[in-house]
């Protein structure tokens, strides 16, 4: 290798990793306490106000060197990272020209299998260039709550939750100097389905008791669904798509911007035997209301995604209702009318 040190030219080698065991939650640690002596060894710098800042502004991502042509092969059987369970890895990863490239990796976990492609390169504003297309077939909803501390911030609801989910997306942008996602570089484009959703005693559900019964809303089904999204600059638009909660119908859109602020609206079509209380006192005003079968009522949850406000718009129900009983009222006259008519011919 002193060759490489000494002279011009490009160093090349391949590389092939086979392991029955790998525990990365190990290998970790290593690097954490190399970097705590690190760290500890430039205290005295820290010390100074001039030295400590010229430092910050030296921070650099990671380079791939453009004189490195590298690959790297991985067969791995079973794996434990961050207590996350993955078995039979096999991966392809080469770097060339200053870039890394993900060749493809693939992996079972979370009960589903898992696969991946990009790249990273580095660039001289020292934002890295990153891309990836990924695909997760049939993860397993409460072993993915339980994986990834992120979901429990920003869908609490998994944790009521129990089904499959599958997902495919890609994604591109940037990354800030120490290789965290700059959000509004991201653009993205994903797809999701879904197969036997149910969600037990939501307190998000449980707030639309006064349009569906409380009982039906113990235990909330929610109909296999496919769905899509876009991420521009980091903003997610939620296509508008359809399934059932609780077996009434419902269309489905909403956003959900770089701070993390959901606007999300689910536009029920609620049966009569489902009505909840709210429902029913609005209908409790016109006579012959029995023949109103079905009314539309609208969800929309707005604020921090972890903890949304959930509002009730029954505008488009109360119309439908006034309309009823114009109608009744009508033809109450009308039959007033026939009856006077009659009295008055005799």
């Amino acid at each position: 290798y002193l060759g490489y040190f000494l002279k011009k030219g490009t160093l090349k080698g391949n590389f092939i990793l086979e392991s029955e065991v790998v525990n990365f939650d190990q290998l970790l640690r290593l690097k954490s306490k190399t970097k705590t002596v690190t760290n500890t060894e430039s205290e005295k710098s820290d010390n100074n106000p001039v030295e400590s800042a010229n430092k910050q502004l030296e921070v650099l991502a990671f380079d791939i060197p453009a004189d490195l042509d590298f690959a790297f092969k991985a067969e791995i059987r079973n794996a434990l990272y961050d207590n996350l369970k993955i078995n039979n890895i096999n991966g392809f990863v080469s770097l060339k020209d200053g870039k890394l490239n993900i060749d493809g990796i693939s992996a079972k976990m979370l009960q589903g299998n898992f696969s991946m492609k990009g790249s990273y390169q580095n660039n001289i504003q020292n934002k890295p260039d990153f891309d990836a297309s990924v695909n997760a077939e049939s993860f397993d909803i409460p072993a993915t709550f339980a994986s990834f501390s992120s979901l429990k911030k920003i869908v609490p609801v998994a944790r009521q939750s129990e089904g499959k989910i599958s997902t495919t997306f890609n994604i591109k942008g940037n990354l800030s100097s120490n290789l965290k996602i700059i959000a509004s570089s991201v653009d993205a484009n994903a797809a999701v389905s879904t197969f036997g959703i149910k969600v037990k005693d939501s307190p998000v559900f449980m707030q639309l008791k006064g349009i569906l019964k409380p009982e039906i809303l113990k235990v909330v089904e929610v109909d296999d669904f496919k769905a899509s999204c876009n991420v521009v600059k980091g903003n997610i638009e939620l296509k508008p798509f359809n399934t059932k909660i609780s077996g009434q119908p419902v269309a489905i859109a909403g956003t959900l911007n770089t701070e993390e602020l959901l606007k999300l609206r689910l536009d029920f079509q609620v049966d009569r035997n489902a009505f909840g209380p709210d429902v029913e006192n609005l209908l409790s005003i016109i006579p012959g209301n029995k023949d109103i079968r079905m009314l539309p009522a609208g969800v929309l949850l707005t604020g921090p995604v972890g903890k949304p406000q959930v509002s009730i718009d029954l505008n488009d129900a109360k119309k439908i209702v006034a309309g009823a009983a114009k109608k009744e009222l009508k033809k109450s006259v009308d039959k007033l009318g026939k009856s006077l008519k009659d009295l008055i011919g005799k």
